[in-house]
């Protein structure tokens, strides 16, 4: 794993996108060459990346997901 970590800080990187949010889960998304971003501040992304050339990818959707749950009251 300590061998991974610097590939994707690297500018050498195949595809890269890039947020303001400080921590981020990503994965691959249902279409091809995309990938799934969602940030503990709340927001989600879907980009796609050109699987030849690679590069920054193109953002395709951003949703701010909000706390809609009601408080426990005691």
């Amino acid at each position: 794993m300590k061998y991974i970590l610097p590939y994707f800080d690297s500018e050498w990187s195949f595809a890269k996108f890039r947020v303001q949010d400080t921590r981020t889960k990503v994965g691959f998304g249902p279409d091809p060459n995309s990938i799934i971003v969602i940030s503990y501040e709340g927001n989600y992304y879907s980009a796609t990346f050109d699987p030849i050339l690679g590069g920054e990818c193109k953002r395709d959707l951003f949703l701010k997901i909000e706390d809609k749950t009601e408080p426990v009251q005691n």
